[in-house]
């Protein structure tokens, strides 16, 4: 896997790295040297939660449903019922909210699983937490760089940026050493280098919801503080995996 990560920033940062006089190549080949398992784990929610188990990180527990329609359909609903409504249905594959869904009754839930099952992605039930804030946390070099704190959005009901959530950097010195480490745990299991962690604040404790691929375009579009951060980041990361 090489640098898509630096490519997705290049479009937001290009004229900001002109202006700093940062020569960033079209076509830049070096490796961005993340271990390969996070891409896997990264397109894989289930092999997420199932390494994060086994290495007993508090993490949100995902479970497979099966390609067998009418199976998926039964576990989700005794899912469903097990926790009075409280879960999520999702793929394995999507980010950024896509491929997430919240029944509010078992009557949506068949429908749910044919249109995963048509991208097609494996089905996954996970308990659903209710939390004002969820944080990501950006990794370079297995080292906590930044954590930024995402909102709620109430009308999607859903933490993603790309649904309209709001961001902001966590200046909370306690709250930071807490997510710091966690995310230094997970960063142990998976040698991530450039990466992001995702971590839902819950009544439960902060758990693990999953690795990204870092992109900063909607983060650094909220305000003039996100933006400088962002730069902040993404000069660190070039400096660390292309100036080198």
């Amino acid at each position: 896997m090489k640098n898509n990560t630096i490519k997705n920033m290049m479009d937001f940062y290009k004229k900001w790295s002109k202006e700093e006089g940062i020569d960033i190549p079209e076509d830049i080949s070096v490796d961005l040297d993340l271990n390969p398992t996070i891409f896997k784990v990264n397109s894989n929610k289930l092999l997420t939660a199932d390494l994060l188990k086994t290495f007993k990180i508090p993490h949100v527990e995902c479970y497979s449903l099966t390609e067998n329609r009418n199976f998926a359909v039964e576990e989700a609903i005794r899912f469903f019922r097990e926790r009075e409504g409280e879960i999520a249905i999702r793929g394995t594959k999507g980010m950024c909210g896509h491929n997430t869904y919240f029944p509010s009754n078992e009557e949506e839930i068949p429908k749910m699983i044919e249109t995963l099952l048509n991208i097609p992605t494996l089905p996954l039930c996970s308990p659903r937490y209710r939390c004002e804030y969820e944080y990501g946390v950006f990794m370079v070099g297995n080292k906590v760089e930044m954590v930024i704190r995402k909102e709620l959005n109430p009308i999607t009901n859903m933490h993603n940026l790309s649904t309209g959530a709001k961001a902001s950097v966590i200046d909370d010195p306690i709250k930071l050493e807490e997510i710091q480490e966690v995310a230094e745990k997970v960063s142990n299991v998976f040698q991530t280098g450039f990466a992001r962690i995702d971590i839902m604040d819950t009544k439960d404790g902060l758990k693990v919801l999953e690795l990204s691929i870092p992109n900063f375009k909607k983060f650094a579009l909220q305000n003039e503080v996100c933006e400088a951060a962002g730069k902040e980041l993404f000069l660190k990361a070039y400096q660390h995996y292309i100036k080198q």
